[in-house]
């Protein structure tokens, strides 16, 4: 009987995309033993051949077993009373255009039906037009869902009395049928969430609660970009309280009422998406092209681990599926490892559109390699429209910093500029040698100790040269005083180059005799691996005694992404 029970539920999977697991095979025992026993059938094999056909009488009656269709009106009426003030919304700013709602799962009716006492009102009101379809794997239910008649529980429980006043007859003494008026509102249909094809849409609202958690992972997020398709754009998907769409930011945004009730919005990067092309100008028609006659993206690596996308990214599955192969085998290939976690940038300053399947393909790429340790550092982007989708999107807290950066101009040298100098006097400018193409040298070589050139401009103070020939010593000093390093830009992408850095910093801070103040107001952030935090700590923890002596000022500009130095200065800076 085990493997009897593993083949019929093997069946229904396979059928209806519904996962019946072992905590509910009893179910499947309970319900065979008995139909098995009205039917006179004796062997197992033949019963199972009844219920192959996903269209046969047998096969429904399964179905309506191993699916909860216990339901009442108005059930969760906070959703309902979310759901009212989005449709005045909906049909206050659209007043001569259909109103589409589509009941999927809808079971025996109660939840469609609800919804249809609602948009009575609107339509009485303002005459909208307001369609609503319901639908249901379940033939049985449809039925009773057709017929309208229901218990004095499912009408009472939840409902609200005024509705059930204006839009019941009483039946019998337990029993209330639906008004024709509601009736007319919506049409019941037969349809399984599983299949490929879906009905015509677009619609304004989609409700489909409690009916989710009968499919696996992977057939819930089909379901769930087919429900994407199949709403208008700005269009909401009505979930129960208990499910919510997680890592679906590419998709759907969430939206609240004041009650904390929650739907989903649908958002789109396309702006072409439910336009009206007779209402377009002839030129602008004539000057666009189908997003598909665009080449594939291109992909470079360039210094500092930086990965740059340039073109259309295009929703496509062709286009995705090389998209998906040329990031992943960059990240294999180029991000140095030296390091682990390694850390990389991605630069999508030469993206001219990018689809929301897109984004879902790029957020699915660096979570795989997040797990390997291969982490995502920066997102760099130019274009503010096309940054403000990925914020959408939630592609930036995929990144070490949240946050995403625009392209600074980066010297081509990649050195470490330190300027050191006494408060309103000219000083000079030390460069660090340390840059990313010898990397690999720092790393082959524990002894590698890059040049340092003292860079004095024009019009520094020549004093300061001058005593500092005459001590032996590139420091400016000067009694009582207080010495201003300015870290002006730094390649700091690896681990090696971080602690050269550092070690260079230390020599400086002891040679100096004088208060140091380190400036980062100037500091690429680009360039900065998440390194930095640790090798920060241990500089600053290395002088914590010594509180007169050093103090760090962070002016890093408006604007300028500092969230890599938040902790730093909620801790660290405190001298």
């Amino acid at each position: 009987m085990i493997e009897f029970i593993k083949t019929a539920a093997k069946i229904i999977a396979a059928n209806t995309g519904i996962e019946v697991g072992v905590n509910r095979h009893h179910l499947l025992l309970y319900y065979f033993e008995k139909r098995l026993s009205e039917l006179k059938i004796t062997n197992n094999n033949e019963y199972l051949q009844l219920i192959e056909n996903k269209n046969s009488e047998e096969f429904s009656k399964l179905i309506s077993t191993v699916t909860v269709n216990e339901t009442f009106f108005f059930r969760h009426i906070n959703q309902f009373n979310f759901f009212r003030t989005l449709l005045i919304n909906r049909v206050e700013s659209k007043p001569f255009e259909p109103v589409t709602i589509w009941s999927a799962a809808c079971a025996a009716g109660p939840e469609a039906y609800s919804l249809a006492m609602i948009a009575s009102e609107f339509t009485e009101k303002y005459g909208a037009n307001i369609k609503i379809l319901a639908t249901d794997i379940d033939r049985n239910e449809l039925e009773l869902a057709k017929n309208g008649i229901y218990s004095g529980r499912a009408v009472t429980i939840e409902m609200p009395y005024e509705y059930l006043q204006k839009n019941f007859d009483k039946v019998d003494l337990n029993y209330y049928s639906v008004k024709q008026d509601i009736k007319k509102l919506v049409e019941f249909r037969e349809h399984n969430l599983h299949d490929s094809s879906y009905p015509n849409g677009p619609f304004d609202f989609i409700f489909c609660r409690n009916a989710l958690i009968y499919f696996n992972d992977e057939n819930q997020q089909k379901i769930k970009i087919k429900f994407y398709n199949s709403l208008k754009k700005n269009g909401y998907l009505f979930l129960s309280p208990s499910e919510c769409l997680f890592d679906f930011s590419e998709y759907y945004i969430p939206e609240n009422n004041d009650t904390g009730i929650k739907a989903f919005k649908k958002w789109t990067t396309d702006r072409r998406f439910g336009e009206d092309r007779r209402m377009l100008p002839g030129d602008i028609l004539e000057r666009r092209k189908p997003i598909a006659v665009h080449g594939f993206p291109e992909l470079n690596f360039s210094s500092n681990n930086t990965i740059e996308i340039n073109g259309i990214l295009h929703g496509e599955e062709n286009r995705l599926n090389k998209l998906k192969l040329n990031l992943s085998t960059l990240i294999e290939k180029k991000i140095d490892i030296t390091d682990s976690p390694a850390y990389y940038n991605l630069d999508l300053s030469g993206v001219g559109w990018i689809s929301n399947e897109a984004l879902g393909l790029i957020k699915s790429v660096i979570v795989k390699y997040k797990a390997k340790e291969i982490k995502l550092n920066n997102i760099i982007c130019d274009n503010e429209i096309l940054a403000n989708w990925l914020r959408v999107s939630g592609l930036n807290k995929l990144s070490y910093n949240y946050s995403i950066v625009k392209k600074m101009q980066l010297k081509e040298s990649g050195d470490i500029i330190m300027r050191a100098g006494l408060y309103n006097k000219p000083g000079f400018e030390r460069i660090l040698k340390c840059t990313h193409e010898k990397s690999a040298e720092i790393s082959a070589s524990k002894n590698y100790n890059p040049e340092i050139k003292i860079k004095y401009p024009d019009t520094a103070n020549n004093k300061y040269k001058k005593t500092n020939e005459k001590q032996g010593s590139d420091i400016p000093s000067e009694k009582n005083k207080q010495i201003v390093y300015k870290i002006k830009a730094a390649n700091l992408s690896t681990e090696n180059e971080i602690k050269f850095f550092f070690k260079k910093l230390l020599d400086y801070y002891q040679m100096a005799e004088v208060k140091i103040e380190i400036d980062f107001s100037e500091l690429d952030i680009i360039n900065i691996s998440p390194y930095f935090h640790k090798y920060w700590s241990r500089f600053c923890n290395t002088f914590k005694e010594q509180k007169d002596r050093i103090f760090v000022v962070n002016k890093i500009k408006p604007g300028n992404p500092a969230k890599q130095f938040s902790i730093v200065n909620s801790q660290l800076y405190k001298f």
